[in-house]
């Protein structure tokens, strides 16, 4: 029973160590609560990932400490019986699971890059509507690049912009918006309520 109380939690933890990037990729939405949860939890992953690494020395204490002899009153001892196969394949599912988990917002990151590169668009002039403005914000709090993806897309969503884009290396969110359809404020509370605060810096 301790075994796979430990097992779980390590789990867990690790989850909630990498929540900014695996919630939304494993839930496969762009909640504000998900998002929300990842930017809470991004500033305590150092801690969490530790934690993470002690549970797991726990289990693989508990799984594959010496067994202990147990000797009655007329001295005939007798060894307890060792680790089960599965406990020790839990153990390993557990541990593939957790170090994967904690190795997804450098995968996140990475996979960002190469969306960004090849999202590039062709060199050609676009008609641009005379009503049409652009506001830059400032985005802090993120820790990883698949939050960027959440965020662009809930603000193109959003009734009266045309176009978004969320720069993970520069922190910075370019909205272009029409102003008679929609307001700064209303675009800062929208990448607010993904868990991350903002601030226009030009527009």
């Amino acid at each position: 029973m301790k075994q796979a109380a430990t097992f779980i939690s390590a789990a867990l933890v690790a989850i909630a160590a990498s929540a900014c990037c695996v919630l939304p990729a494993v839930l496969g939405v762009a909640s504000a609560g998900t998002l929300g949860l990842g930017a809470a939890l991004a500033p305590f992953r150092t801690y969490l990932m530790g934690l993470t690494a002690l549970l797991l020395g726990v289990g693989f204490y508990f799984t594959y400490r010496p067994a202990k002899v147990a000797c009655d009153a007329d001295g005939r001892c007798s060894n307890a019986k060792p680790a089960s196969r599965l406990g020790k394949t839990m153990l390993w599912a557990v541990t593939l699971f957790t170090v994967g988990t904690l190795a997804y917002p450098q995968f996140a990151a990475s996979r960002a890059e190469v969306k960004a590169a090849s999202s590039q668009p062709v060199n050609r002039v676009l008609p641009v509507s005379i009503t049409t403005k652009t506001v830059v914000f400032a985005v802090s709090n993120m820790t990883c690049a698949e939050c960027t993806f959440s965020i662009a897309d809930a603000l193109k969503k959003t009734s009266g912009v045309s176009g978004a884009k969320v720069d993970f290396k520069t922190k910075r969110a370019i909205v272009s918006y029409e102003p008679s359809r929609v307001g700064v404020p209303k675009l800062r509370a929208i990448i607010e309520r993904s868990g991350f605060p903002a601030k226009p810096v030009s527009s």
